[in-house]
């Protein structure tokens, strides 16, 4: 699957609060953001799906 940086481009910044890495993999990026963020997690999903 593609990195967060490939799926949101220049908004993949928004998620360094959470601790994601633009250069993180999708899968890597919603385990981190599931407990915290979990809507996040999941529109992350869905944009991964339709790159």
């Amino acid at each position: 699957m593609a990195s967060v940086g490939e799926v949101l481009g220049i908004h993949v910044h928004m998620l360094r609060r959470y601790g994601v890495s633009p250069d993180e993999a999708v899968e890597a990026a919603v385990a981190k953001l599931q407990p915290t963020a979990p809507h996040i997690a999941r529109l992350l999903l869905e944009l991964a799906s339709l790159h």
